[in-house]
């Protein structure tokens, strides 16, 4: 065996040389077995490693369930979510089998659980339809976790397995008896394939719920044991419950969902749809209760036939004069609200995310089983009827004006794209990939200076901004007057001067020497504290920050003295001899064009009348490919709205123009888009999140293949600024308020170790911090198990470290097993026990399931924090300390009493504090990392100025953008109906249902 490693571990040293030296012979081709390939490419089976490959797990998981409830065999279905972030999925069912495979010759359930394409759903004896492609699924979750574990109830007899990153661990273990079936999934994921295992609540409900809804009458729950959070699912009327949810929020046309179900050639057809008055079309197609987000055959045999029985209807019944005219797929699908779920026995998905059917056979059984089911209707029903077709030439009347909208606004230039909206601040990269646009709330984007307007510039000069850009044209370089975070007075190059907008209001500022500035109303001035103010809300005697300058005797060029700073005489000598203070200031009744530079770094350059004033959101950015575009106020509500209407916005069309890709579907072209990503950015309160909304509404409603394509961002201003001595930082979210605390708290905190005196400090202090906080979280999830966190880690055992991962409760006592045979073994002694009684008492009882009786509960967060008590053992940290401990002592009395034992002592802040446990240790640090802090919250952009603006919201490097995804179209489609839609009652039960939750409210 020894030879053969060797000859092993040479052969594979000469594949790596040969390799390296780049042969390309058969030494180079590797070959990887099902789990590893699966390790390797794991996007390949998943779609991605984030959030939505994350939750695909699950859903694999849940599908198998799923599975078996249409086959019959199961009816109730639970999933958890664990205080670690693994997750358990249980259900009803026959339970995997378990007896072994003929040719594997191990348990079927291992060879399901770690062979690829290995599973009960080929032949269709056992399952008739199934989800996707069979035998990948759950084998891919165990390739892809951690650990993972099975528990299977069948034959009378509950069965165990684990596994580790998709490799069997242990052999299939018999832990007790059970007269019910079922199996139970429970998995974590691996953080070593996964960026975050965070699952969201709301995704995975959104999608259980969807379940429910195509599964009538299956019972689905989800408990979250991390916030404690529930729900349970049933819905009898199926996927016509399905539809009155979509339209709960609406007006529906008809009050009857339309309903039918149809089977051809094993295929099952199951249609439900409900017209309502507003003007999206929503339809959400399923092939074996999986959601095809791409459509596919289905979908497209659904749509002709409905825009065909339509248009058939309209002839036959000569409901349109000119029979010409037909009805086109986009005019009869206004409004519409539609399930359609297909079960196909053998269903060719492209991809293993099962996005898109591409069986073509399904296209000609939905079509005619649709088009033979909806003309039976119409005949039936022909008020109903009579209702969607107006609708649907309403629908036809509005595009037809939305065309000459289009052409009319497109012959003035508004929707062409060579012809760029005037007030759009273009980028020069013309690679639409590395292009950025920022769609701005209001004209934060750029206030500017009249033409005529002089800045003062290092060379003695005076410069007027027209001036300024003849000689940039020629290739010269100016520099300006710049203030620094500081303070103090520098100077800094002036690039890009330019006109940038034209025939503009403009108001008129007057100084107290009679100096005369115009400027649009946004402009801001700097005022002596180095805050912003724009010149629309300057008050008389405001006052400005001065550029204090002298001429030189020697050569009459220009002296810079430093600022003031917190000199109060100083400062008074400045006020009293600077003009930098205002007089007045008056809207003109002209119109001009306005002018600004660039000050790269600080944003913000001195007038030569003596007064700093800064550049907006246009100079926070890289000119190179950061594009602005500021937007005026709030767009029109597209929810309300049909495409004339929209065209008619004026705002809407020139972010339309700004995008390229034209609007509606005759006329998008994702192909044109000329940004790789479009942010928007708006303030944090009421109003920005509003205009967020009122965004998101268009993109989502009117191109949503924007936001399907990760193509919308949306910038996240900080919520804070803290800063605590020369420290200073931008803090997103409250987490990160949580973490920045313990930073603080440890900077500059000694920790003795009070039995060795050995020190702790820098960065074994930091992931000290780092352990224990992890440590606190999965401590209170034991303790909500009925476990106090104490006793759990004072049974760790010494040999081989391992905590117990079950308790059970045996004659009003608490028992604690490490591994599958102790269970096993306690609950075989019960069942005898249990016999022994029978016959003692001649009394036959019920079967009983021991593991029930007992209570039976799975400490899943015993691996976890088994890692976590390692790393506080490689620091030489001891978490017997967690809690304090306490020592008998005896007294001068003679009496024993108690009392905690100190463990560290700190020294902090010119303060030294003895602590009992790491317990108290975690609440003196967050203590004193609040001690000395300045909080600035943050309520919009427009408190920033350009420096502060680039480093939060506009530096690749520092910045955070949140992408817009589709993760869950009924729950978006819902949530828009929502906040946008008609509806008040809908609004107002929202927003008393998450006022609890609201932080920071601004008012």
């Amino acid at each position: 065996m020894a030879k053969r490693d060797s000859e092993g571990g040479k052969t594979a040293k000469k594949n790596a040389q040969a390799a390296k030296q780049g042969q390309y012979d058969a030494r180079t081709i590797q070959v990887l077995e099902g789990i590893q390939a699966v390790r390797k490419r794991p996007a390949m089976y998943i779609g991605d490693t984030g959030a939505t490959g994350l939750h695909h797990l699950v859903y694999e998981v849940v599908d198998n369930s799923i599975d078996e409830a249409m086959a019959g065999c199961c009816d109730a279905i639970k999933v958890s979510v664990h205080a670690d972030n693994s997750v358990t999925v249980e259900d009803n069912g026959r339970g995997i089998p378990v007896d072994i495979h003929k040719t594997e010759k191990k348990p079927a359930v291992e060879v399901v659980m770690t062979t690829l394409h290995a599973g009960g759903k080929f032949d269709h004896r056992v399952y008739k339809v199934a989800g996707g492609l069979h035998g990948v699924g759950v084998s891919v979750v165990n390739a892809l976790s951690e650990w993972l574990e099975v528990e299977v109830r069948r034959d009378g007899k509950v069965f165990h397995q684990k596994y580790e990153r998709g490799r069997t661990a242990s052999k299939l273990t018999v832990i007790g008896k059970s007269t019910n079936t079922g199996t139970k999934v429970t998995f974590k994921a691996d953080p070593e394939i996964f960026k975050k295992t965070d699952y969201s609540f709301e995704v995975l409900t959104n999608r259980l719920r969807e379940l429910a809804f195509l599964n009538s009458g299956l019972i689905i729950e989800i408990f979250d044991e991390r916030s404690e959070k529930e729900h349970r699912f049933q819905f009898e009327g199926g996927i016509s419950a399905f539809v009155e949810h979509l339209n709960k929020n609406k007006n529906p046309l008809h009050k009857k969902v339309v309903y039918f179900q149809r089977k051809k050639d094993n295929v099952d057809v199951e249609i439900a749809l409900q017209y309502n008055d507003g003007y999206a079309e929503t339809i959400f197609s399923f092939v074996n209760n999986i959601r095809t987000i791409e459509g596919g055959t289905h979908l497209s045999g659904f749509k002709s036939a409905l825009t065909r029985t339509i248009n058939q209807y309209v002839r036959n019944k000569k409901l349109i004069k000119d029979n010409s005219v037909s009805l086109s797929g986009d005019d009869v699908r206004e409004g519409i609200n539609c399930i359609l779920s297909v079960k196909v026995p053998v269903p060719q998905f492209e991809g293993q995310t099962k996005a898109k059917l591409g069986n073509s056979e399904v296209e000609g059984i939905v079509e005619a089983a649709t088009n033979e089911a909806l003309s039976a209707f119409f005949e039936e029903t022909p008020a109903v009827a009579n209702k969607i077709v107006e609708k649907a030439v309403l629908a036809a009347r509005a595009r037809a004006a939305a065309r000459k909208a289009r052409e009319l606004t497109r012959r003035k230039g508004a929707l062409d794209s060579g012809s760029l909206p005037g007030k759009l601040a273009d980028c020069s990269e013309k690679n639409p990939a590395l292009c950025e646009l920022y769609i701005v709330e209001g004209d934060s984007a750029g206030g500017c200076f009249s033409g005529e307007t002089k800045v003062a510039l290092a060379d003695g000069r005076n410069l007027s901004f027209i001036e300024l850009e003849k000689e940039w044209d020629g290739g010269k370089i100016n520099y300006c007057y710049t203030i620094k975070e500081d303070g103090s007075i520098a100077i800094e190059k002036i690039t890009h001067p330019r006109a940038t907008k034209k025939n503009v209001p403009v108001l008129e500022v007057i100084l107290d020497n009679s100096e005369k500035i115009t400027c649009t109303p946004d402009h801001k001035f700097m005022l002596r504290d180095g805050s912003f103010v724009e010149a629309k809300n300057l008050i008389p005697e405001a006052s400005l920050m001065p550029l204090r300058r002298k001429l030189s005797e020697e050569k009459g060029g220009i002296v810079v003295e430093n600022s003031p700073g917190d000199n109060e005489e100083l400062i008074l000598e400045v006020t009293n001899n600077f003009n930098h203070k205002l007089k007045s200031s008056r809207m003109l009744d002209k119109r001009v064009d306005v002018y600004d530079i660039e000050v790269p770094n600080t944003h913000n350059f001195a007038l030569a009348s003596g007064i700093f004033v800064h550049n907006s959101a246009k100079q926070g950015r890289d000119r190179k490919y950061q594009a602005i575009l500021p937007i005026k106020g709030k767009i029109l509500n597209v929810e309300k709205a049909r495409l004339d209407k929209i065209l008619s916005n004026e705002e809407i069309r020139t972010i339309i123009t700004a995008l390229g890709t034209g609007i509606g579907k005759e006329d998008f072209d994702i192909t044109k888009l000329r940004y790789g990503k479009v942010i928007i950015m708006a303030d944090a309160d009421i109003d920005g999140s509003h205009i967020r909304t009122l965004l998101l509404t268009l993109f989502f409603r009117q191109v949503p293949e924007l936001v399907e394509k990760g193509h919308i961002y949306i910038a996240q201003p900080p919520l804070y600024r803290i800063k605590r001595g020369k420290r200073e930082e931008y803090i997103e979210t409250e987490s990160e308020m949580d973490q920045m605390l313990f930073e603080l708290g440890a900077e500059d905190m000694l920790v003795t170790r009070i039995k060795d005196k050995k020190k702790i400090e820098g960065k074994q202090l930091s992931k000290l911090l780092e352990v224990l906080v992890e440590l606190e979280r999965l401590a209170g999830a034991i303790n909500r198990k009925g476990v106090p966190f104490s006793k759990f880690v004072a049974m760790r055992k010494k040999k081989d470290k391992k905590l117990p991962i079950y308790k059970a409760r045996v004659e009003g006592e608490d028992i604690f097993f490490y591994d599958d045979k102790e269970l096993a073994s306690l609950v075989g002694k019960l069942e005898k026990d249990a016999k022994k009684a029978e016959k003692e008492n001649e009394v036959p009882g019920q079967p009983v399931d021991i593991t029930k009786e007992i209570g039976l509960v799975e400490l899943f967060e015993a691996r976890e924090i088994e890692k976590l008590v390692g790393k506080l053992e490689s620091l030489n940290m001891d978490i017997e300390n967690y809690e304090p401990v306490v020592e008998e002592q005896v007294g001068k009395n003679k009496k024993s009493q108690t009392k905690a034992k100190p463990i560290y002592e700190v020294d902090s802040d010119k303060e030294k504090k003895v602590l009992y446990s790491m317990k108290e240790f975690i609440s003196y640090v967050r203590e004193t990392g609040r001690r000395g802090m300045s909080i600035q919250r943050y309520k919009g952009l427009g408190e920033m100025n350009p420096h502060q603006l680039w480093e939060t919201t506009m530096d690749p490097d520092k910045r955070t953008i949140l992408q817009v995804t589709l993760e869950d179209s009924v729950e978006a489609n819902e949530m828009f109906t929502v906040l946008m839609g008609d509806q008040v009652e809908p609004r107002r039960n929202f927003i008393y249902k998450y006022a609890p939750e609201v932080r920071n409210l601004d008012i």
